[in-house]
């Protein structure tokens, strides 16, 4: 079952608590950047959002990124995870049906990506698409010369236990 989380919003974090947190930020963020502008961007573009029941769009897919802004929830050990990348959120729900039917508790964590995004100094390769399960035939190297092709879903799912302070 997709469980709704609570996440730690960034109108609730210190300053003195969040420069461990840096590290799951884009590079484009500084502890040396002014409080109020460091909450401003992670509420803007790095808190997840939720789409739906248990499913949320976020900035950074990681187990520690998402461990960090989790209160009702922990990653389980050795839990049933699944990684992988589509066209679109209906191919991996259909995909994953049968995980998040069973009597689990999950989350489903999404990245969209734009083919003309550009990530670690080079554009995205078909490589490094984990477990690509669209339809779109491959005809390039590179996710930007594919002309049928504008955007594609990493995902991450969890089995989580739920946790308590």
């Amino acid at each position: 079952m997709l469980v709704n989380i609570d996440f730690i919003h960034p109108t609730e974090l210190k300053k003195e608590d969040f420069s461990d947190k840096l590290k799951y930020f884009p590079t484009f963020i500084s502890d040396e950047f002014p409080w109020e502008e460091i909450v401003r961007i992670y509420d803007k573009y790095i808190f997840p959002k939720k789409i739906s029941d248990g499913i949320y769009d976020a900035w950074n897919l990681d187990e520690g990124y998402f461990e960090l802004y989790c209160r009702n929830f922990r990653i389980k050990k050795f839990g049933n995870h699944s990684v992988g990348s589509a066209d679109s959120k209906e191919q991996i729900l259909f995909n994953i049906r049968d995980i998040v039917n069973n009597s689990g508790n999950y989350v489903l964590l999404l990245c969209y990506v734009n083919k003309n995004q550009k990530v670690k100094e080079d554009f995205i390769k078909w490589e490094d698409c984990p477990n690509y399960i669209g339809n779109h035939k491959k005809t390039s190297e590179y996710l930007k010369d594919e002309d049928s092709l504008t955007e594609l879903v990493f995902y991450k799912i969890f089995e989580l236990d739920p946790f308590t302070n």
